[in-house]
C-alpha cells in the first residue's frame, strides 16, 4: 500500500491518540472490543477513542480500555461527544 507512511518502531511508541471506528451492529461492535484491549497493552500512554453508532455506546460506556467515546448520529450525521 503505497499512501500508508513507513514508522520507525521507535515512532510508534509515541504515539498519543488512537481513534477506532467501531459502527455497525451490536455483534460487530462487541466482536471489536479486543482489539481495544489490545491496543491498551501495546500503548498503554494512548488515549483509545472509540467512534461508535449509539447502539455501540452502551456496548464500550464501562470499558476501561476506551478513554472516550464518541458517538455518530446516522439520522443527523453528527458526531456528539459522551
Amino acid at each position: 500500500m503505497m499512501f500508508l507512511k513507513k514508522y520507525k518502531k521507535e515512532d510508534l511508541k509515541n504515539i498519543e491518540k488512537i481513534g477506532v471506528l467501531m459502527f455497525g451492529l451490536l455483534g460487530d461492535v462487541i466482536l471489536r472490543t479486543p482489539v481495544l484491549h489490545a491496543l491498551k497493552e501495546i500503548y498503554p500512554n494512548a488515549k483509545i477513542v472509540a467512534f461508535v453508532d449509539s447502539i455501540g455506546k452502551a456496548v464500550l460506556e464501562n470499558n476501561s480500555d476506551v478513554d472516550e467515546i464518541i458517538v455518530f448520529d446516522r439520522a443527523t450525521c453528527k458526531f456528539k461527544l459522551t
